[in-house]
């Protein structure tokens, strides 16, 4: 867990990926993984991971939470690229939250909180969605506009 929070994602994911290997049943490995993937750009890897974790247990909340962060990345940016005004794109990226606008700008938000917070073992997922809903709400954490909201026949 250091090494993800030193930002050393490769060496992270081979403590990992050892870790796992000698006790695959661990679901807090598997999240700490799922996060080393995601910070790695590894969208396909940290759904599998999440899902890993989701197969221990299905009542487990942040398993669900980081599921939902892994898809909403990786379909979010697609869908904005392939219509930028498409608004089910617009609606997923304002429910995720104004700072989030690709898979990069979700990686430099999760490094900024990684590094300030103790959180992580406890299941940043939820946290991080939790904070990112709030800055949704309020407009908190942003400093860039929305885009403005076109609306039909206007």
């Amino acid at each position: 867990m250091a090494d993800l929070l030193a930002g050393d994602l490769p060496t992270a994911l081979a403590y990992f990926d050892n870790a796992l290997a000698t006790m695959p049943g661990h679901i807090g490995t598997w999240h700490g993984k799922a996060w080393a993937q995601l910070l790695s750009s590894d969208l396909p890897g940290a759904q599998r991971s999440f899902t890993s974790a989701l197969d221990l247990d299905r009542n487990f909340a942040e398993s669900h939470g980081g599921l939902a962060v892994a898809l909403a990345l990786q379909h979010i940016e697609r869908a904005l690229r392939l219509d930028a005004f498409n608004l089910s794109g617009r609606h997923a990226q304002a429910i995720f939250g104004v700072e989030i606008r690709d898979l990069e700008s979700f990686q430099v938000l999760a490094k900024r909180l990684l590094r300030g917070t103790g959180w992580v073992a406890q299941g940043c997922a939820g946290r991080l969605m939790g904070w990112a809903l709030r800055a949704a709400r309020t407009g908190a954490g942003s400093t860039e506009r929305r885009l403005p909201v076109t609306r039909l026949g206007s």
